[in-house]
């Protein structure tokens, strides 16, 4: 019998945990989802990735390219 899969949740979905301490907090629910929705055109140009750290660090990267994230 194989056993269910397992995940740890690690950070929080509100933050990635590099931009915990970072700009990112001090935004609004209004301007953070405004970002996610300029992310998630952006990610329609991008190769898909499943790896959970992988697209955090994908979109630290772009929030820093954006000028958003030192």
């Amino acid at each position: 019998m194989k056993r269910p899969m397992r995940f740890r949740y690690v950070g929080s979905p509100a933050a990635p945990s590099s931009l915990q301490d970072s700009a990112w907090l001090s935004l609004s629910a209004a301007e953070r989802l405004r970002l996610r929705e300029q992310y998630a055109h952006y990610l329609d140009s991008i190769p898909q990735c499943c790896a959970l750290n992988r697209k955090a660090t994908r979109f630290c990267n772009w929030l820093k390219e954006s000028g958003m994230a030192g």
